[in-house]
């Protein structure tokens, strides 16, 4: 049932009542054909989800509309930021409750939409490989414990048996025994051994050394050379970026763009993308969100607290056989 929340400014579905007939009506949909058994697997709910609501956003590599929201006339949101319908919002959250996903650390594993969850599905594959092929991940600048629960929630939603690491600086104490104390610029890791390393809006609170003297830009291309260096090739690096003026200067954000593309060229990435991204000043705001569009209730566009000028940004370390195979599949 469809109701109006005028005061708001939101139109809002009411949740399944049958949430067995809901996920089978879903998927159904979703893949276009009538549900088979082995098809109720999470890992097929999660290879498909990004399609299910709007074909018209193609490939997981396209604009991600997941927990985006359509205002009514009446409502008060910035209208620069792209957002898909609040109905596809609210069915995608109503079938992951469905399906008894009620831990949402893995969707929001640092407030972003799109979410770490769909870049990593995105550029390590669908598979769950296991024993010493299993997928190892690497998140350099921690920041806090939250941070990494919900970045070894994500990463083990995916990937069971994946190893999420983790490299702190500041060594916060993160409770897991893959939490490295050290300096992401120089990793006490061996080369080509992670299928992804992400960043969590860090490029703005890089500490330039006194020694050896470096430029602000020559401590951002020692970093990323560091990731290519433990990178597998055709692995991906994942850099979420807000702060973008204090990191690289007065200019807008396709200006810092262009300059962190030039910089993630010279230390040999290639593929190198740009995606907006929508970013919740604090984590309890997307909680809220999730929260109350999963429920079918309506929450005051004022508790977004949406940040601006937020890139993820994702390049690949050259291997033939992916890179002949991304190029593949942009056309």
């Amino acid at each position: 049932m469809e109701r109006n929340d005028t005061e708001k400014g939101f139109v809002m579905v009411e949740p399944p009542t049958d949430k067995t007939g809901f996920i089978k009506t879903e998927l159904g949909h979703m893949m276009g054909r009538p549900l088979k058994p082995e098809d109720m697997s999470e890992a097929q709910v999660m290879n498909t989800l990004w399609k299910t609501f709007d074909p018209s956003l193609g490939s997981a590599g396209s604009y991600r509309q997941y927990v985006a929201f359509e205002p009514t006339p009446n409502a008060k949101i910035d209208v620069r930021i792209r957002r898909g319908s609040i109905e596809r919002s609210q069915r995608f959250l109503q079938l992951m409750e469905a399906l008894n996903m009620e831990d949402i650390r893995w969707s929001s594993f640092g407030s972003f939409i799109p979410t770490y969850l769909m870049t990593i599905q995105e550029h390590c594959g669908r598979k769950q490989p296991e024993g010493p092929d299993a997928v190892s991940m690497l998140l350099v600048g921690a920041q806090s414990v939250d941070t990494v629960k919900e970045y070894n929630a994500a990463v083990k939603y995916i990937f069971p048996d994946a190893k999420p690491y983790v490299i702190d600086i500041e060594g916060e104490d993160t409770n897991t025994r893959l939490s490295v104390r050290g300096d992401g610029a120089q990793m006490p890791f061996k080369d080509n051994g992670f299928n992804m390393v992400m960043t969590n809006m860090l490029l703005h609170m890089l500490k330039v050394p006194a020694e050896p003297a470096r430029s602000p830009k020559e401590t951002r291309l020692v970093l990323f050379e560091e990731f290519f260096r433990v990178l597998k090739p055709g692995g991906t690096v994942c850099l979420v970026e807000s702060e973008l003026r204090k990191a690289l200067g007065s200019g807008d954000i396709d200006q810092w763009f262009k300059e962190l593309r030039q910089e993630l060229k010279s230390a040999g990435f290639v593929g190198i993308q740009a995606e907006p991204t929508i970013a919740y000043g604090k984590r309890i705001n997307m909680y809220k969100f999730l929260r109350a569009n999963g429920k079918g209730s309506c929450i005051d566009p004022d508790d977004f607290r949406l940040m601006e000028n937020v890139l993820t940004i994702t390049a690949m370390k050259p291997d033939t056989q992916h890179v002949l195979q991304r190029l593949k599949n942009m056309f």
